[in-house]
């Protein structure tokens, strides 16, 4: 049988989320460890590394409680051609070996 899911405090999933976007886009590498198999696997890492180039920076503007595996974080991005743009996106977390990660993620419609 599968482990069960234990619940995450919304408040180390925030501080994950916060930590996470601290870091880009200027250590995408790092923050790419933050990332679970199961998303890196789903992304692959040329991709995020070529999103994150293309971005100038990024502000978390508000993260709020989803469930009880995650959060929707209010984005604003800054592209490098100077366009701007703002998406509501979750972000599940997962716990493995005493560290949390960032399972999986989607935008959530238009922003």
């Amino acid at each position: 049988t599968s482990a069960p899911i234990s619940p995450i405090s919304f408040d180390s999933m925030r501080d994950l989320v916060s930590g996470f976007y601290g870091q880009l886009p200027g250590n995408a590498q790092s923050a790419w460890n933050q990332l679970d198999v199961h998303y890196q696997q789903r992304n692959g890492l040329q991709d995020y590394l070529s999103f994150w180039s293309s971005i100038e920076s990024v502000s978390l503007l508000s993260v709020s409680p989803r469930d009880a595996n995650s959060v929707v974080a209010t984005l604003r991005y800054v592209l490098r051609d100077g366009r701007v743009d703002t998406e509501n996106r979750w972000l599940s977390v997962v716990s493995k070996d005493g560290r949390q990660l960032i399972y999986d993620s989607e935008r959530i419609g238009p922003a």
